[in-house]
């Protein structure tokens, strides 16, 4: 904590008649101290648990680090002990509140089981078509999906509309949905249904009741005398969370920890917000009056808005408000990102009057083109950033967040390599010599933060399993299916094996499907099965069991040459077909939720394998799997709704992707993750990767989302929250902070516009320096890179990287002898430009030829050159000319 006497980060802001105390701090640090005071004070059970609830799982992996160097160390060391803290996520208390009603008893409310509930009522209202909206509108369309999507809107009403919700179940049908506008009548409509076939009260129902038993201490929730919420941001579940707290308060200590990005937010918003009893309304939030700099008005709503419900609410606040200012107020700025992170924490509108010198590099600005570069160019900055001894980082200080890092992981894996903890391990201390020169040098990073269908590699190859089983099963798409880890262990595929199979799919002509049934089921005679899979597999066998391959044609199977040593490979894969095959047929049914999981995991045992040593994949398959029929059946043990293959990936899909993966936080090397795991955490440097318009949230809600209709304060907005998570991200880089985002098009070359975040960013740090320095803001902070990382610019001395940028050995070998190969001696490819080409007419094939490669088409066209065909990839399309194995083209169309 800062010294000097009591400030408004260590007296309570929020302090009722109950023991419910609110602390605000604009840095981490100061509420960790404050934690560990208060936990300091022994329970009256030395053996209870302590409860403190945290935002995020990476927030749940940093704090007991940091309690641990303050509970127990004796002076001047890093040596307590943090044990025995139980740290759930904040909606925690209310699951715990609700289940603690009833008694433990199945909440029938609750989500997992709500979307089987609204199921059930649109198979009941099928044929009335009252329920119009949960019925698919367009071949393909998840029935699934569209339940699930109407269970989320009806729990987000619970969530932070309860007073409506109650309203609707004290009025008729007719006069509940006369509440709300037309078009959303019928999510009211369903949720009365809903009351009416569960038969019980729904949460907001029951809320009332039970704040009150916990008020008056009749309600036995599973949560010790002491409990804290720590590093929150926001409020979590909106305006309904206060209440809920303050219910818990009641009998019991409770310590709000909030983190903001000034100090001054209370008292700024005190003075725009008076205290109401009816629920605010964002649209007459007028705090962003009271707030001076431009990025903590664009960017941090979602504290304003929290700030504004404390203030709203009408509980008193303790202490006296004051000039928050950093301890190092009066201190001259060190660089141009402290001077922009103390203007905000003070809420202090740029002055121009901060002198950039011209070797400030805390703020950088990279542009690229495409997402490859972006990563090529965040890895030399990484690079730059570790070697540069006057900051004295390591690689645990660096921080990478991205927006988009599903997208992004594959690139970060091929562009850094294998982790150096993990090259090394693999090395066994061996060198390849000049090789390892041409290589960059290894980084230590992990990638942190992906959902569990990114992480098991299982799950991914189950995915992948149905995903072929309702496509067309092309070549390219089953040998990279084939290649997947979990196949190969349960085939017993290798690098050869998979080799071999490729050229059986080349000499076999194999283009796409299973067999004549799957060919038929695209509007093509079965006839037209030559080149399937099964066709492929019928030659292939019938190979092994001849000798005399001239001799020898059974219809129009023509065998395929295959050694004897190939027939356990042709039998795996013949196993691996005829799996796809009857699977294939078995999804054309209707099966209860119940029974497809019961399909997908025998569909699982005969084609999945995890790798040694890695059960936990399939014992977190079957995790999933178990939970679906768990909430798929009604308390009756039955369930009698009846499902489709598509509503099946859809569920899988979902559970998949919203589940998350193992954490990775703070076991050493640089971390990517998204935006919001790590948010508040300091670290010595920050890096944006991929800092795009596409990649930041730009529709805040959902169309048919009723919050949306009358936004309160506290509601989700994901535009906000990224805003927000930006801001924080801003505030934690302590050194360093790099943006890396697209500067121009990868395939037009056109420029592109920097995302409206970055712009604001631009102008705001134009504002803060001198009119005469800012220029060097498109100069000195802004760096516009090459479109190769081979381009000779990227090895000559660059004032923001003190010599070359790059620390590719490759890519200085190919810049080496591109400007080896472009030396005076070397004739141009075209001495003089090509004669122009009267063309009456384009042909749909060779505009179809020009769109795919033009390239290619080209000099093809105009220089009559052949390029050879790629070996690797297989054409999907069927060979339909006379010499079947002559070029694979589509048929010309007839000219009239």
């Amino acid at each position: 904590m800062a010294s000097g006497g009591p400030s408004r980060r260590d007296t309570p802001l929020l302090q009722s008649a109950s023991l419910l105390h609110l602390y605000a701090a604009d840095r981490i640090e100061p509420l960790v101290e404050r934690l560990a005071e208060v936990l300091t004070e022994p329970p009256a059970d030395p053996f209870a648990k302590e409860w403190v609830a945290v935002p995020s799982v990476g927030m749940r992996r940093w704090l007991p680090l940091q309690l641990a160097r303050r509970l127990g160390a004796s002076d001047g060391n890093d040596d307590g002990v943090a044990a025995n803290i139980e740290m759930p996520f904040p909606g925690r208390l209310r699951s715990d509140v609700l289940a603690a009603g009833l008694e433990g008893a199945p909440d029938a409310w609750d989500l997992s089981r709500l979307v089987w509930t609204v199921l059930a009522i649109a198979d009941d209202h099928r044929a009335s078509g009252r329920l119009a909206a949960l019925e698919p509108r367009e071949p393909g369309v998840s029935r699934y999906s569209l339940a699930r999507r109407a269970a989320d809107l009806l729990d987000r009403m619970h969530m932070h509309r309860p007073d409506l919700v109650r309203t609707w179940n004290a009025l008729s049908p007719a006069k509940a949905a006369a509440t709300v506008p037309e078009s959303y009548a019928w999510q009211v409509e369903l949720w009365k249904l809903c009351r009416e076939r569960l038969g019980e009260p729904s949460p907001p129902e029951r809320m009332v009741e039970l704040l009150d038993r916990l008020r008056d201490g009749d309600l036995e929730v599973p949560a010790p005398d002491r409990m804290a919420f720590f590093g929150l941001s926001q409020l979590p579940g909106g305006q309904a969370f206060l209440p809920l707290v303050d219910a818990l308060a009641a009998h019991r200590e409770v310590h709000l920890l909030l983190i903001e990005p000034s100090s001054s937010i209370f008292s700024s918003v005190d003075r725009a917000t008076a205290p109401q009893q009816r629920p605010l309304l964002r649209n007459e939030d007028h705090t962003e009056d009271a707030v001076a700099h431009p990025l903590l008005r664009s960017w941090g709503r979602q504290h304003r808005e929290a700030a504004s419900m404390v203030v709203a609410s009408g509980l008193p606040l303790g202490g006296t408000a004051s000039d928050h200012e950093p301890a190092a107020q009066g201190m001259p700025s060190a660089n141009l990102l402290t001077r922009l992170q103390r203007d905000i924490r003070a809420n202090r509108e740029p002055d121009a009057s901060f002198e950039l010198d011209s070797d400030d590099r805390s703020i950088q600005i990279h542009s690229c083109y495409g997402t490859t570069r972006q990563v090529e160019v965040a890895r030399d900055a990484v690079l730059h950033l570790l070697a540069d001894e006057s900051l004295g980082l390591c690689e645990e200080d660096v921080l990478v967040v991205c927006p988009a890092l599903d997208q992004y992981a594959p690139i970060i894996r091929g562009v850094f390599g294998a982790s150096t903890e993990v090259s090394s391990t693999a090395s066994s201390g061996t060198s390849s010599g000049a090789s390892d020169r041409l290589l960059a040098p290894s980084i230590r990073y992990r990638i942190a933060d992906r959902s569990v269908g990114a992480t098991n590699p299982m799950l991914q190859a189950l995915s992948d399993v149905l995903g072929v089983l309702v496509g067309r099963a092309e070549a390219d798409e089953l040998i990279t299916l084939l290649s997947s880890a979990p196949i190969r262990a349960r085939f017993g595929l290798d690098e050869l094996s998979l080799g071999r199979i490729a050229e059986w799919v080349r000499a076999a002509n194999v283009r796409w499907g299973l067999d004549a049934e799957h060919v038929a089921l695209f509007d093509l005679p079965a006839s037209a099965d030559l080149n399937t899979w099964s066709a492929a597999l019928d030659r292939v066998l019938l190979g092994i069991a001849v000798d005399d391959l001239q001799r020898l044609t059974v219809g129009r199977v023509a065998p395929i040459g295959t050694d004897l040593e190939d027939a356990e490979l042709a039998g795996r894969l013949a196993e691996f077909i005829g799996v796809l095959r009857q699977a294939r047929t078995e999804s054309g049914t209707e099966r209860t939720a119940a029974q497809w999981i019961e399909w997908t995991r025998s569909l699982a045992g005969l084609l999945l394998t995890p790798a040694a040593g890695a059960a936990w994949q399939a014992d977190q398959l079957a995790e999933i799997l178990d939970r679906i029929v768990e909430a798929s059946t009604s308390p009756d043990g039955t369930s009698a709704t009846l499902l489709e293959f598509t509503d099946l990936r859809r569920m899988l899909e979902r559970e998949l992707g919203g589940m998350p993966g193992r954490p990775d936080f703070f076991r050493g090397g640089v971390t990517f993750t998204s935006m919001t795991p790590l948010r508040g955490i300091p670290f010595g440097a920050v890096v944006m990767l991929g800092l795009d318009q596409a990649s930041l949230p730009s529709t805040p809600m959902d169309g048919d989302d009723l919050l949306a209709v009358e936004p309160r304060l506290g509601d989700p907005d994901p535009r906000t929250d990224a805003r927000q998570a930006l801001l924080d991200a801003l505030l934690v880089a302590q050194d360093r902070l790099v943006i890396v985002r697209t500067g121009h098009d990868v395939r037009t070359n056109n420029e592109v516009a920097p995302a409206v975040v970055v712009a604001e960013l631009i102008d705001c740090l134009r504002a803060t320096v001198r009119e005469e320095d800012g220029m060097a803001i498109a100069t000195q902070i802004q760096v516009d890179h090459p479109r190769q990382d081979f381009d000779p610019s990227c090895f000559d001395a660059r004032p923001e990287s003190g010599g070359p940028w790059s620390f590719d050995g490759a890519a200085l070998a190919a810049a080496q002898a591109r400007r080896t190969m472009s030396g005076p001696g070397l004739q141009p490819f075209l001495a003089e430009p090509l004669e122009p080409v009267d063309i009456d007419h384009i042909s749909l094939d060779d505009l179809h030829s020009f769109l795919r490669h033009p390239v290619k088409t080209f000099l093809a066209g105009r220089l009559g050159l052949r390029l050879p065909r790629s070996e690797t990839k297989v054409e999907p399309i069927v060979p339909v000319d006379l010499e079947g194995l002559g070029p694979c083209l589509r048929p010309r169309p007839r000219r009239r």
